[in-house]
């Protein structure tokens, strides 16, 4: 018969190795749900990572592709960029896109509430309009984008429209620019019907 002393000891030792077995085996689990966990989480990254890469790419072929709208002939166009002088009971109205950005989208553009026509890239409208207060609109994201006019009589004006990033589809908005910089940019676009 073993001595108490030894039987205890022994005692121990058998819980000290089931537990450190058991011990092993909560560490092997453990390591092993982690590398799972990491797994997963890295496969989650590579998968935000190619939505957001999807959808940047998605986002640039929207701004950069190519929008079509009705062109007048090439004689009217040449003849608008003749920048003649408006009679004196009129006002000469450019209202030009000089920009490639957003080339995808067309902008609905209107004076006075009435639409004028859509623009695309690289395009521009001539009106003639009856002197005094305009109000230019054009379309956005959400709502109109909107550029208060003072048209003088004899006087040509020169409205730019640019295209902006937005949070859905791209946005747009008129600025009114110098002579100088309106006819450098009516030259490097073409007449819209």
């Amino acid at each position: 018969m073993v001595p108490p002393n030894n039987r205890d000891r022994s005692h121990k030792l058998a819980i000290t190795t089931c537990a450190g077995v058991k011990r092993g085996y909560r560490v092997d689990a453990i390591k092993m749900m982690a590398n799972q966990y990491l797994a997963n989480t890295q496969e989650r990254v590579s998968m935000f990572k190619h939505l957001m890469m999807s959808a940047a790419a998605l986002g640039f072929a929207v701004l950069t592709g190519c929008a079509s709208v009705p062109m007048e002939s090439p004689e009217k166009d040449q003849a608008h960029k003749a920048f003649a002088t408006p009679s004196q009971d009129q006002a000469g109205l450019y209202i030009f896109r000089d920009s490639s950005f957003g080339a995808a989208l067309k902008k609905t553009v209107k004076i006075n509430g009435e639409p004028i026509g859509e623009t695309a890239a690289n395009t521009y409208f001539y009106r003639t309009v009856s002197p005094g207060p305009l109000v230019l609109a054009t379309e956005s994201e959400f709502s109109d984008n909107t550029l208060e006019l003072n048209a003088q009589a004899g006087k040509n004006h020169y409205v730019r429209q640019s295209i902006k990033m937005g949070l859905f589809v791209g946005g747009a908005k008129l600025t009114e620019v110098t002579e100088e910089e309106g006819r450098k940019a009516v030259l490097s676009t073409k007449l819209a019907q």
